[in-house]
């Protein structure tokens, strides 16, 4: 009444599945691109211009004039 499964088709299936998990794995590592070590990008922080000071010779006409 009921199939028995044989282990030469089981074995062969398996190994089929086997073969073809292999190869993709295969195929997605040679597709991943290697990490690459990359220097980090330098930005020049931007000036907070409101706390600036004002510049020297401004400060200086302001107090002879005064």
């Amino acid at each position: 009444m009921f199939v028995n499964p044989h282990p030469d088709v089981t074995g062969a299936i398996a190994a089929e599945r086997a073969a073809r998990l292999l190869g993709e794995a295969k195929v997605e590592r040679a597709r991943r691109t290697a990490a690459q070590w990359r220097p980090a990008r330098f930005r020049q922080p931007t000036p907070d211009l409101q706390r600036a000071a004002p510049a020297p010779e401004a400060a200086t006409t302001t107090d002879r004039a005064a």
